[in-house]
């Protein structure tokens, strides 16, 4: 993130690498939903895999918008 200019444009930066577990562990969520103060409900998830990113965030009670990877779009 820092090496594309990006990692200064948040708020906060959540790492599962610095919390002991990833996703699809619902701690991972709830981490960051608490640094955020927002209920579940109030946050859209966006991600690439249909099951970390789409289908726990549902389960968790986030709703979630699923975007294609643009490398496969444009792969041979």
């Amino acid at each position: 993130m820092r090496a594309f200019g990006l990692y200064d444009r948040f708020d906060f930066v959540i790492f599962s690498s610095d919390l002991g577990y990833q996703k699809p562990d619902t701690r991972i969520y709830a981490a960051a939903l608490g640094r955020m103060r927002l209920s579940a409900p109030e946050v859209l998830f966006i991600g690439d895999n249909p099951e970390n990113d789409v289908a726990a965030p549902r389960k968790f009670g986030m709703q979630a918008l699923h975007v294609e990877e643009a490398w496969r779009r444009y792969s041979d």
